[in-house]
């Protein structure tokens, strides 16, 4: 498909249709009585006129794939976000996905898109709490994965949600992981913003579009996925390293038009010049700053923007800048601050009310903004002056854009920090050859995190150009044809294929430690992070086990710095400090005391080599230092982190179990007992509501019902009903699907309390699928799903097993009958979504190291908690409609768990679950198994009516006590620890003033330097 240009919008033709009446779709908004148009629609969304070209993707007929290239400042996240708006929330349109996610490259862009994008929404008459969410680093305190069938808008980095659609979340429960990989890659519009900064995160996004897009053509897919691709550089050619996309010169682009460029944004005046400050005789950019200072000075000490391309560099200038503050080379009351990713939260958030917002930008606030990249895209300010570090060109152009945002004009200057002939000249070497050789070596250490071809091509277009507006970049692209293909290159190191997404399937724990990294998918090289952050853990204790982060708690951090500051002799810093080697926590030459939370073992657990891998999620002892909070990480010794209560919570039910292989607390209730034919009645309802809401009918919406009706079998389990420590009163043969909050046993011993003796962690689910597989056999032993139509080979190779005497059932009623009723593909994904409805038992059946610990007197090993021969007791269910139906008693086998034929249940539970990924494909799939899961949730919070299968006056007890609710001890052991670190540096300084003090002769010195550090409170 060739850009052919379009006509632009005849707004009078959209608002007044000839013939009277109203313009195609209009339709009131939401929360209003009159009709109106797109126009009318965005103008009171985002309080200005839309553009024209903001009008022609809302109105373009249908949602599809495309392609967005419009320059900087005319509102791309507004035209994307109100497109959305107006078809899916305004015109209803099923044919739009339901949920808009906003991919961004950067975290500085997501809170600013967030405030944004918040404000549409609830002027579109959409609640901003319930239907915008942030994805971010730490367990997310969002529920949007429970509400499949509502509109929202989810925002994030590339990190975060590329690693979700990855089936690897960063900062997420495992179990969690195939919900959001289902939720974010079925029904939902991806809209990639500022795809120059995103690197191999653009590739994986095409290749994600293109294995749904051909699912689609296979009938796999049960609601839309589709991708916006945007940039104001945009190139066709860099979604041809996504070879799965398909035809990319079919895909359709929005562009400004011939008669929308004119106006002050397009034709803005901003001046361009280069200038030399190599590196090797400014290291530390005294020079540099003092180009910073002119450019300030002649633009009238208003807010000058300089843009540094590393962290490192970016400080470097920021105290080469503050030096300057003499009130003659720079004036003393200039307000000098600081920008870049490896902040926290909690400074970040004071940025966009104290200067890095437009309402800061007027004239007069002789203001310097020192940044990194994180400025380059979407944050909305305004420079007068920039001094921008030279860097490939798309980058350049994005750094453009911050100066004169708003019109009127501005001055540029390009440094170029590379060697230049003269300075050459130092460079000590026997000859010129050997010269020549030694300054590319030192001017590609120069220019990284980039290549030295790219910063040559920027280079020579700066040489070309004379002003940096819209309009003047827009001709030398023209003018300089040639230039393009050095000026917008694209080589992603690594390109997703199809196989590798199919591996990441299982979400299992690697019990050896070595889950598949995916971070070489989702970012390039140094650009790979983990998220750190800090609170005063007392000396010889560890976190406590409900201790989570607050967003604001975190900072990222280069993998590689963090692995020479946390790891014991892991090398130098990138100031060339050796690390130290000593373990502890207060010295200045200790090792920080850190912490990785620990998914089998469910606490926090000491850091070492292996736990620190790209979206892994770090505590450090506070008093390890690490961290300014001017400059933000450093990863040396310094001061105590401040922080306060708010940047500690205590994990919630669901994402304390997500987070712990052995964690029950979605079993728990607020005050509440249920039987399991209650809830699993209730569970069936819900999913009903749920597919009903997506349209989801047919054969699958009655496997789900199904499937919710008899999940919670295996609660029937002894070493289950041995978990509820407190039945108060109720009958030990009640089998209990829920009971309220102090009333189980602790996480450790949960499953030590059973006649059948300790089952350590024993998984409901396992024994709940194993049931199902167990009954159908009894009833009909060649159910196609069994050992139908492999008799002959059964009977050549393992042997059949068919049942006889008391595990036959001759006739099959109720729930028996439905299941045997199934084919063998819904009978199959019925023992699916059921084995998986809690994230942690799925594609395969291994033991856990609680297994392994745990043999029996005959040396056999449970999996999961479940022995071959368990008696399961029979049980009463009931149906969507009240119904009672009573399920015999059943001895489960792990006959499914072995590769090859079972002689009992003829396929294994691995050749199961590969057929039904064949049949429905891996993302519709998991949306099955995510939509049961779901339902659990939301049937789990029902508190009205209680179970009438109880007795009235013991179905509910009173909320649990203060000396058993596990949250109140751990606010408790919060304030502690920052009562106990806020009064460390009192007790220190008194003990220093005491000695002082002393009369006696002065002590040796190693003895006061051992008094002192015993006053700081000992090296752990």
């Amino acid at each position: 498909m060739t850009d052919k240009p379009r006509k632009p919008v005849d707004w009078d033709a959209a608002e007044e249709p000839a013939g009277g009446g109203t313009a195609a779709g209009s339709r009131p908004l939401v929360g209003q009585g009159e009709s109106v148009t797109f126009k009318d629609f965005f103008r009171r969304l985002v309080q200005f006129d839309p553009h024209d070209w903001q009008a022609r993707l809302a109105l373009d007929d249908g949602c599809r794939d495309r392609l967005i290239r419009i320059p900087t400042g005319f509102g791309k996240t507004a035209g994307v976000t109100s497109a959305w708006l107006w078809n899916r929330v305004h015109q209803k349109n099923d044919a739009w996905p339901r949920r808009l996610v906003l991919c961004l490259p950067m975290r500085t862009l997501v809170e600013q898109t967030e405030r944004s994008v918040a404000d549409w929404i609830e002027r579109a008459g959409l609640d901003r709490h319930e239907q915008v969410h942030v994805l971010l680093g730490g367990l997310s305190p969002s529920d949007w994965h429970l509400e499949p069938e509502r509109e929202a808008v989810i925002i994030g980095t590339q990190d975060m949600l590329l690693s979700r659609a990855l089936n690897r979340g960063y900062g997420s429960g495992r179990a969690r992981w195939p919900m959001e990989h289902a939720l974010l890659n079925v029904d939902c519009l991806w809209v990639m913003d500022e795809i120059q900064l995103m690197d191999v995160g653009l590739a994986t996004s095409a290749q994600l579009q293109g294995f749904a897009t051909r699912d689609e053509r296979d009938g796999k897919i049960p609601r839309p996925r589709r991708t916006w691709w945007m940039s104001a550089t945009l190139q066709r050619e860099w979604l041809r390293r996504g070879p799965d996309l398909g035809d990319v010169d079919e895909l359709p682009i929005i562009r400004l038009e011939p008669p929308e460029k004119n106006g002050p944004l397009w034709t803005v005046a901003k001046t361009v010049r280069g200038e030399r400050v190599p590196a090797a005789n400014d290291d530390k950019a005294e020079r540099w700053a003092e180009v910073v200072a002119d450019a300030h000075d002649k633009a009238g000490r208003g807010l000058t923007l300089a843009i540094a391309n590393t962290v490192k560099s970016a400080v470097a200038l920021y105290k080469a800048l503050e030096k300057r503050k003499t009130g003659v080379a720079l004036p003393a009351d200039v307000d000098l601050r600081l920008v870049h990713s490896r902040f926290r939260g909690a400074e970040r958030r004071q940025w966009a009310t104290e200067f890095l917002a437009r309402e800061q930008c007027e004239p007069g606030r002789n203001r310097i903004i020192v940044a990194t990249q994180v400025v380059e895209a979407g944050v909305d300010i305004s420079a007068t002056a920039l001094v921008t570090e030279l860097s490939p060109w798309a980058s350049l152009v994005q750094r453009f854009g911050r100066c004169a945002r708003y019109g009127g004009a501005g001055q540029i200057v390009v440094v170029d920090r590379r060697h230049t002939d003269e300075s050459a000249k130092d460079i000590t070497a026997k000859d010129a050859a050997e010269r020549d050789e030694k300054r590319r070596d030192a001017d590609r250490s120069t220019v990284m995190p980039y290549e030295p071809e790219e910063l040559e091509a920027a280079a020579d277009a700066i040489a070309s150009l004379g002003a940096a507006g819209p309009a003047a970049l827009e001709a030398l692209e023209d003018e300089r044809q040639d230039l393009l293909p050095r000026l917008y290159p694209y080589a992603p190191l690594h390109v997703l294929s199809r196989r590798e997404l199919r591996d990441l399937f299982d979400t299992g724990p690697d019990l050896t430690g070595a889950d598949i990294d995916i971070s070489r998918f989702v970012r390039e090289g140094d650009e790979r992070d983990v998220t750190v952050w800090w609170w005063p853990i007392p000396a010889g204790e560890s976190p406590d086990a409900r201790l989570r982060p607050a967003h604001d708690a975190l900072c990222r951090v280069p993998i590689g710095d963090a692995r020479k500051w946390l790891v014991p002799g892991s090398g130098k810093t990138d100031d060339g400090e050796s690390a130290a080697k000593e373990a502890g926590g207060g010295s200045r030459n200790a090792l920080p005391r850190a912490w990785v939370w620990s998914y089998l073992d469910g606490e926090w657990e000491r850091l070492d080599k292996r736990h620190v891998y790209p979206g892994q999620t770090i505590l450090v002892d506070a008093g390890a230092g690490g961290y300014d909070v001017q400059v933000g990480f450093t990863g040396k010794p310094g001061k105590k982190i401040p922080v306060v209560a708010e940047h500690a919570r205590a994990v919630q039910a669901a994402d304390a179990a997500d987070a712990a292989d052995e964690q029950e607390e979605l079993s728990e209730s607020n005050r509440q007992y249920k039987t399991i034919a209650t809830h699993g009645a209730e569970v069936a309802v819900e999913v009903q509501k749920i597919a009903k809401a997506l349209a989801l009918h047919g054969p699958e919406a009655r496997v789900l019902e199904l499937a919710g009706l008899v999940h919670d079998l295996g609660k029937a389990h002894p070493a289950f009903a041995g978990a509820i420590k407190d039945r108060n009163g109720i009958d030990p043969q009640t089998p209990l699907a829920k009971a309220p909050k102090g009333r189980w046993r602790g996480v450790r011993d949960m499953y030590d309390h059973s006649p059948l003796g300790k089952r350590p962690g024993f998984r409901h689910e396992l024994a709940s699928a194993l049931a199902l597989l167990e009954l159908a056999w009894c009833a009909r032993p060649d159910h196609p799903a069994l050992q139908g139509g492999r008799e002959e080979l059964l009977d050549l190779t393992v042997g059949r097993e068919l049942p006889g005497g008391e595990d036959r059932v001759d006739k099959a009623q109720g729930m028996i009958a439905e299941l045997i009723d199934l084919d063998a593909t819904g009978f199959n994904l019925v023992a699916y979504v059921v084995m998986c409805h809690h994230g942690k038992v799925r594609a395969t059946l291994p033991m856990s190291p609680r297994d392994q610990d745990n043999p029996d007197r005959d040396g056999n090993l449970a999996i999961r908690g479940v022995r071959d021969g368990d008696l399961l007791p029979a049980l009463v269910l009931a149906d969507t409609e009240g119904r009672d139906f009573e399920l015999p008693q059943v001895r489960l086998s792990l006959q499914p768990a072995r590769l090859g034929l079972s002689p009992r249940y003829g396929p294994s539970w691995v050749e199961r679950v590969l057929a039904l990924r064949r049949y429905y494909g891996d993302y519709q799939l998991t949306w099955f198994e995510a939509l049961l899961r779901v339902a659990d949730v939301r049937a789990s919070r029902i508190a009205e009516p209680r179970d009438s299968r109880l007795p009235d006056h013991l179905v509910e007890v009173e909320s649990v006590p203060t000396t058993e609710d596990r949250d109140a001890k751990l606010r408790g052991w919060i304030d502690e620890t920052l009562a106990a670190a806020a009064a460390e540096p009192e007790a220190a300084e008194a003990a220093r003033a005491s000695a002082r003090n002393l009369k006696e002769p002065k002590p040796p010195r190693v003895s006061t330097k051992k008094g002192r550090r015993g006053a700081r409170g000992g090296v752990a």
